[in-house]
C-alpha cells in the first residue's frame, strides 16, 4: 500500500482510494478524503460492529464487507448502489442487506422472533425501507403474527413465510407473483387474497392456509401443484383461460361449491379436486369449433365443413374428483385434438385417458354423460358411486370400461352407448372411431340386476353375444355394420 493511516490503506498520498483496512477498531467511519472503496476492502473482518460510509464516497466495489457478520448499525449519507457490497446488519433478531442509502432487503430472522415485522427499520439515524424479502427469510418463524410489506414489491419469493403458523396478517398488493411454498402451512393467516389474470402461483404456495379468503380472477397461468390445498376460503373457481389444472391444486378445499373450466383446458391432474366435498357444480365449457378438410382416400373420411361444440380436454388424472360427495351430475363434452398427418389435418374427438379412482366416492352422482373415450381407462373410476342410474358414453373398449364400473352393479338402470358421435375424423388410418366397438364384452354387465334398458347407436361388430348373461330386457341397436 502507498499509505497506511489508522489502519486504512490507500493507493496514493491523496488518500482518495481506500484499498483495505488492517486496523482493529469495531467502529468504522470512512475518512472524508475517500471517494472510492475497492473490492473486498473490509472482507471477513468479524470485529466490525458499526459502519459509517462518510459523506464523500461516490464509488464502491463488490464484496467490500463480505463476511463482516457482526455489524449492527449502518450510516449512509450519499446516494449509492450498495447491492453488491455484501453490507449486512442485524437488528432485533432480523438480518438486513443494505441495497442503497434508504433501502434494504429482509434476509433472515431468528425463529424465536415474535410479534410484528415492519416495512422500515432505523439504525444509527438511517431509516431503511424494506423493499424486498428474500426467499426463506421468515421460514419457521412460528411466533410472528404480522408483517408489513412496502408497496412496489413484484413478488413473494419461495418459502418466504413457510410454516409461519401464528402469522395472521400480511398486506399483499395486486399484481404479485407468489413463489413456491411462500405461505406454506400458514394456518392462521386470515386475510383476503386476490389472484389476478396474469399472476403466477407456485407449487404449495398456500398449502393448508385454511383461514384465507381467496378470489381467483379468471387466471391465465396454471397454478403450481397443491397451490391451494386445504384452503377453506375458496368457494368458486372460474378458469376460462388456463389450459391445465395441475396435481392437487384444489385438493381438500372443502367449501368449494362451483367449478367452471374453459374450453382450453387440456388436462385435469391427479387429485386436482380430491376431497372437495361441497362441490356440487362442475361445468366444462365448450366452444363452437370449425372442423374442415379436403377429400381423403382413407376409409370413412369425406369432405366436411362443420362446427362442433368441443373443448380440448384430453386427460383426467388419478383421483381427480375423488370424494366429491356433493357432485350430482357429470357431463364431459367432446374433446378434440388436431393431428397433422401426410399433409392433412385430422381431428381426434376423445378424452384420451382417465386415471384410477377419477370419480371414486362421488356418492351423490346420479347421471353421467361422457361423449368419447379411448381405451386408456383406469380402474374403479366410479367406485363407491352407489347412486348412478343413467350412464351415457362412447368408447372403443367396453371390456376395459366396464371393468371399472363394477360398483354400479345395483344402481345402473339405463345405459346409452355411442350416441351423438361427430361424423368426422379418425384416430388412425384404418380405424374410424365414429363406431362403437362392443365385441368381447361377454359378462361385462353381469350383476347389473336393475339394468333393463340399453341403447347402442352404432356398432362395428355383431352384438349377438355382447350382453349374454345379463338381466337386460330392452336392447336397442340403431345401426350395426357387422
Amino acid at each position: 500500500y502507498s499509505v497506511v493511516e489508522d489502519g486504512f490503506c490507500y493507493d496514493d498520498v491523496s488518500k482518495t482510494t481506500l484499498v483495505a483496512y488492517i486496523g482493529n477498531s469495531s467502529n468504522i467511519t470512512i475518512p472524508n478524503t475517500v471517494t472510492e472503496i475497492k473490492n473486498n476492502a473490509f472482507a471477513n473482518n468479524s470485529n466490525i460492529t458499526s459502519v459509517d460510509l462518510g459523506g464523500n464516497v461516490t464509488t464502491i466495489g463488490t464484496n467490500v464487507f463480505y463476511g463482516c457478520d457482526n455489524i449492527v448499525t449502518v450510516q449512509v449519507s450519499n446516494t449509492l448502489n450498495l447491492s453488491n457490497t455484501a453490507l449486512y446488519f442485524t437488528k432485533s433478531g432480523i438480518r438486513y442487506k443494505v441495497l442503497s442509502e434508504s433501502t434494504a432487503q429482509l434476509v433472515s430472522a431468528q425463529t424465536t422472533l415474535s410479534g410484528t415485522i415492519d416495512a422500515t427499520t432505523v439504525t444509527s439515524g438511517n431509516t431503511f425501507t424494506v423493499n424486498s424479502v428474500a426467499g426463506g427469510a421468515l421460514k419457521n418463524c412460528t411466533l410472528v403474527t404480522s408483517v408489513v410489506l412496502p408497496s412496489g414489491m413484484s413478488a413473494i419469493a419461495d418459502e418466504t413465510f413457510y410454516n409461519c403458523t401464528s402469522l395472521q396478517t400480511v398486506n399483499l398488493y395486486s399484481g404479485l407473483d407468489f413463489g413456491e411454498y411462500a405461505f406454506y402451512n400458514c394456518t392462521n393467516l386470515a386475510i383476503s387474497v386476490s389472484i389476478g389474470y396474469s399472476d403466477n402461483v407456485g407449487k404449495y404456495t398456500f398449502y393448508n392456509c385454511s383461514s384465507l379468503t381467496i378470489t381467483l380472477n379468471d387466471c391465465y397461468y396454471a397454478f403450481g401443484e397443491y397451490a391451494f390445498y386445504g384452503c377453506l376460503g375458496i368457494t368458486n373457481v372460474l378458469l376460462s383461460a388456463t389450459n391445465k389444472i395441475n396435481e392437487g391444486v384444489f385438493e381438500n378445499c372443502t367449501n368449494l361449491t362451483t367449478v367452471t373450466l374453459g374450453y382450453r383446458i387440456k388436462s385435469i391432474g391427479k387429485n386436482a379436486f380430491k376431497g372437495c366435498t361441497s362441490l356440487n357444480s362442475l361445468t366444462l365449457n365448450t366452444s363452437s369449433t370449425r372442423i374442415s378438410r379436403k377429400n381423403s382416400s382413407y376409409r370413412y373420411i369425406h369432405t366436411y365443413d362443420k362446427y362442433y361444440d368441443c373443448n380440448k380436454l384430453s386427460s383426467i388424472g388419478e383421483s381427480a374428483f375423488e370424494n366429491c360427495s356433493s357432485l350430482t351430475t357429470l357431463n364431459i363434452p367432446y374433446s378434440y385434438t388436431s393431428i397433422e398427418q401426410n399433409n392433412e389435418t385430422f381431428y381426434d374427438f376423445q378424452v384420451s385417458s382417465m386415471g384410477d379412482n377419477a370419480f371414486k366416492g362421488c356418492t351423490s352422482l346420479t347421471s353421467v354423460l361422457i361423449l368419447n373415450f379411448t381405451n386408456n381407462i383406469g380402474t374403479d373410476i366410479f367406485a363407491n358411486c352407489p347412486n348412478i342410474s343413467v350412464l351415457s358414453y362412447q368408447t372403443k373398449n367396453l371390456q376395459t370400461y366396464f371393468a371399472s364400473l363394477q360398483s354400479l352393479a345395483t344402481s345402473l338402470t339405463e345405459l346409452s352407448i355411442g350416441t351423438n358421435i361427430p361424423d368426422t375424423g379418425r384416430m388412425t388410418t384404418d380405424t374410424d372411431y365414429r363406431y362403437t366397438y362392443v365385441s368381447n364384452v361377454v359378462d361385462c354387465y353381469n350383476g347389473c340386476s336393475n339394468l333393463d334398458k340399453v341403447t347402442v347407436n352404432k356398432s362395428a361388430y355383431n352384438l349377438s353375444s355382447a350382453f349374454d348373461n345379463t338381466q337386460i330386457t330392452d336392447l336397442t341397436v340403431e345401426h350395426s355394420w357387422a
